[in-house]
């Protein structure tokens, strides 16, 4: 009965100390004989619900990892992004990714972009129409290589060039339908049509201006004018806007790209400060144990009191 009562107390003891920190040596030392002899059901209860700990916990734990690892799937590679059905805005890093595994695209959102025929950016083609994609051929982190209209229709030829990458938006997905606005340019008057940029060589007039028969490129801007790049009788060049009827471009069918949001991190949980770390709980864990074991060795040692004789029957 007294190892008993002396194990409930260790036992205890333990319950206060134990989840706090582990115990000193000693303290484990003191009471290991009392604790075998005395508490051995008590001690196979404790490594049941100990057992069962570890189990919650490695189910929750389990769920915590499924969670992460859902969050971090809305952070896709490049190379898998279009398998969702959803454009997405790529990275740079995710930009290189996918044109290494196949082919990149980009939409341009930038207001007055251009298209130069130069990688140094100095000769302007023209302007692309907002919303609508290049192919591109070259990733660079200043300058991309890129095909406007790469699809090459009868009535259109691609025309390539070089765009700044800043004024770029890549994306990982072709578009849908065509990568350019299917705009041709209705005359309303007599105009030159330039060869080039510089407007000192233009090609020979004499047809008439009255068919609409100019697909429409861009416009190019120079000071206060405005021209337009158009493909016409086969031939690229620039006309003035000024002899055309206005002209309207449509946005692009295709949403705006999806702008990624990366997983938020799940913060570490704060480590729980140990009972030991303190010096009056360690004071007061060393009276605690001393006291407890002189307990157990008085409890233990205590002589029992002799019960008396029973007296003899004389036979009387």
């Amino acid at each position: 009965m007294k190892k008993r009562l002396l194990c409930a107390a260790l036992l205890l003891l333990g319950m206060i100390v134990l989840p706090q920190g582990p115990l000193p040596a000693a303290g484990y030392a003191a009471g290991e004989g009392i604790l075998a002899d005395g508490c051995a059901a008590d001690s196979a209860a404790m490594g049941s619900a100990a057992a069962n700990i570890k189990e919650n916990t490695a189910r929750t734990q389990a769920a915590n990892v499924n969670e992460i690892t859902t969050g971090a799937a809305n952070v896709r590679p490049a190379a898998t992004a279009a398998a969702t059905g959803q454009t997405y805005v790529l990275t740079y890093e995710e930009a290189e990714e996918t044109a290494a595994a196949g082919e990149l695209f980009a939409r341009i959102f930038t207001e007055g972009a251009g298209l130069y025929a130069d990688a140094a950016m100095t000769d302007m083609l023209f302007q692309p129409s907002l919303s609508y994609y290049v192919k591109v051929l070259a990733l660079s982190p200043e300058t991309c290589r890129v095909a406007y209209c790469y699809e090459d229709y009868d009535y259109a030829r691609s025309v390539a060039g070089y765009m700044a990458t800043a004024e770029l938006t890549l994306v990982s997905s072709p578009p849908t339908g065509r990568s350019f606005p299917n705009v041709f340019c209705e005359f309303e008057g007599n105009g030159t049509f330039y060869k080039n940029s510089r407007f000192d060589s233009f090609y020979p007039s004499g047809d008439t201006l009255s068919s609409s028969d100019a697909f429409f490129y861009g416009y190019y801007p120079r000071g206060s004018e405005r021209y337009c790049y158009v493909l016409r009788g086969g031939r690229l060049g620039y006309y003035s806007a000024d002899v055309f009827r206005e002209i309207e471009v449509p946005l692009h069918p295709d949403p705006p790209p999806a702008v990624r949001t990366p997983a938020a991190e799940v913060p570490a949980a704060p480590e729980r400060p140990s009972f030991f770390d303190s010096d009056v709980n360690k004071t007061i864990f060393i009276a605690v144990a001393c006291i407890v074991a002189v307990a157990a060795v008085y409890l233990i040692f205590l002589p029992r009191k002799k019960e008396p004789l029973p007296e003899e029957d004389d036979g009387e």
